[in-house]
């Protein structure tokens, strides 16, 4: 009796443990929030995404609410400015429902003054939100020049250790009592452009309206990028083990999910415990 009563413990505690380094063990286990994202189109696609991964796999009482803007407009600083946005957003957090505040990023308009206006409004009425950062992907074409995959990786890469730096490491300093979690999502097209140019992406082109990773060539999301994306926010944002996943009409004939993983693993790198 003793016997089965131990044994019966320790693999309750390697169940549990399991489930804190690798994720939920099935969507029951994830709470659903209430999510707020706004942002550009390198950004609510992917919400979009994700939020078809969630009802894919039934994730009870998520709820979310985008407001967009193209380019530049939807960097955090212009939708502070852009007082139609402003007012649509500050609507959603007066109501003192949003679990997770979701923001991005661009070239101009995301000093970290710009992120302050945004959290300290959300915390008026949300003081226990939780910040999410997604750092999307940059374009693969500049000035109409196409970038080569190894001045684009190269890049990424710098932007992603400098972001992380200066922008999340100092929004956790300045909100100690709030998560604060990263998604660098925007690295899984770096990813699927390696491969591409490889030849590891059977019958998927570069730029096409489908089977692609771009739908441009500037660079917006193809299926592929924004599925991968999609399944990288899924793991961040509820810990949802990836592989159980079977996102609707999908059929590419590569392992998407281990790309996906890749990103994942950068993630839980840059997103300590909390």
């Amino acid at each position: 009796m003793i016997r089965s009563l131990t044994h019966c413990i320790s693999l309750r505690i390697l169940v549990f443990a399991l489930i804190v380094s690798t994720g939920h063990a099935n969507e029951e286990d994830a709470i659903g929030k209430n999510c707020l994202f706004i942002g550009h189109s390198f950004f609510i696609p992917v919400s979009r995404s994700f939020n078809a991964l969630v009802n894919n796999v039934g994730i009870e009482g998520h709820l979310q609410i985008e407001v967009f803007r193209g380019g530049k407009n939807g960097a955090p600083g212009s939708l502070w400015g852009h007082e139609p946005s402003r007012k649509k957003i500050q609507s959603s957090l007066d109501k003192g429902k949003i679990d997770l505040f979701g923001m991005t990023l661009y070239s101009t308009n995301s000093s970290i003054e710009d992120y302050k206006k945004w959290i300290d409004y959300a915390l008026k009425n949300n003081p226990k939100v939780e910040i999410y950062i997604g750092i999307p992907w940059g374009r693969i074409s500049e000035g109409g020049v196409k970038r080569s995959v190894a001045a684009y990786s190269k890049g990424s890469r710098a932007f992603q250790a400098r972001t992380h730096k200066e922008l999340i490491l100092r929004l956790r300093a300045m909100y100690p009592e709030n998560k604060v979690t990263c998604s660098y999502y925007g690295m899984a097209s770096v990813e699927l452009w390696n491969m591409y140019e490889e030849g590891k992406l059977p019958g998927i082109k570069r730029v096409a309206k489908s089977n692609s990773v771009y739908r441009d060539g500037m660079g917006h999301a193809g299926d592929i990028l924004l599925t991968v994306a999609g399944l990288v926010w899924l793991n961040t944002i509820y810990g949802i083990d990836i592989a159980k996943v079977k996102p609707a009409k999908v059929n590419f004939k590569f392992d998407y999910k281990a790309v996906a993983a890749k990103v994942i693993a950068l993630d839980k790198e840059h997103n300590p415990v909390k």
